[in-house]
């Protein structure tokens, strides 16, 4: 989500570059790796920090709602 914020902060330029981002990312080879889902989760962190994209009241406010999201969504995959 981070990475999108700072996407749109740079307009369609940011975009452009963060859409082949994914592309590049979707098609690129993935070797599968033996790990421990519960170390790694307990590794993450639970929300985006606040002053990474600080730039406006709207902005701060979807930093907030984004890390409710966040939080609720890791409670979940840590449950």
């Amino acid at each position: 989500m981070l990475t999108w914020g700072y996407a749109i902060g740079h307009g369609w330029p940011g975009l452009k570059v963060k859409l082949q981002a994914v592309f590049d990312g979707f098609s690129a080879d993935v070797e599968s790796v033996e790990t421990d889902g519960r170390t790694l989760l307990s590794r993450l962190d639970d929300r985006i920090p606040a002053d990474q994209l600080h730039s406006s009241q709207v902005i701060e406010t979807a930093i907030q709602v984004a890390n409710e999201v966040y939080k609720s969504n890791l409670s979940i995959l840590k449950s």
